[in-house]
C-alpha cells in the first residue's frame, strides 16, 4: 500500500511538472534553421496566398479571379519575419477562441502552415467576430507585416488590380 501511494504521488508529480513545461517543439531555436518555411492564406474565400515554401504569392482580384507571382524572400527578410514569429512564439499555445454576439461578413479565414526545424505546424482563424484574443492580434499584425514585405516586391507590385468588392 505504501508503495501505491509514492507511485500516485511520482505519477502526480511527474504529471505536474510535464504539463507545466514547454515541449521542445513549442520553442523556436534561437538561430533560424535552415528549413524554415510558411504559407499563409487569408482573405475572404483565403483566395490571397503567401507561400515561401513554393515561392508564390496569389493575389485575389475579386470579380477577376486570382493572379499569381514568383516570390522570393532574401534571407534578411526571412530573418525579420522569423524574429517576428519568435517574438510571439508561433510554435506555441495560441489562444485563437473566438465568440462574439457581433459578427462580421463578408470575413477572412487566415490559414497559416510553418516549419521550423523540422516541426510542422498548421492552424487557422476567422474574422468573423468583432472581438479577437490577443494572439489572435498578434497574428493579424505578424500577417501584415509578412504582406507588406511582399507588397513591395516588384513582381507583387506587377499583378493587376482588383475588380469589385466583397459584399
Amino acid at each position: 500500500m505504501r508503495y501505491l501511494i509514492i507511485l500516485l504521488i511520482s505519477l502526480t508529480w511527474l504529471t505536474a511538472l510535464t504539463v507545466g513545461c514547454s515541449t521542445a517543439q513549442d520553442q523556436m531555436p534561437k538561430v533560424m534553421p535552415d528549413d524554415f518555411a510558411f504559407s499563409i492564406q487569408y482573405g475572404v474565400g483565403s483566395k490571397n496566398l503567401i507561400d515561401s515554401f513554393k515561392g508564390v504569392a496569389v493575389k485575389d482580384l475579386i470579380s477577376a479571379g486570382t493572379a499569381e507571382a514568383k516570390i522570393n524572400f532574401t534571407q534578411e527578410e526571412l530573418q525579420r519575419i522569423y524574429d517576428q514569429m519568435a517574438k510571439i512564439n508561433i510554435l506555441g499555445a495560441l489562444d485563437l477562441t473566438q465568440a462574439s454576439n457581433c459578427r462580421v461578413e463578408p470575413h477572412g479565414v487566415d490559414i497559416w502552415h510553418i516549419q521550423i526545424n523540422g516541426v510542422e505546424k498548421t492552424f487557422q482563424w476567422s474574422g468573423e467576430y468583432c472581438d479577437t484574443t490577443k494572439d489572435i492580434q498578434k497574428l493579424r499584425d505578424l500577417r501584415n507585416f509578412i504582406v507588406d514585405i511582399v507588397k513591395a516586391k516588384n513582381e507583387y507590385q506587377a499583378l493587376p488590380d482588383a475588380e469589385g468588392a466583397y459584399e
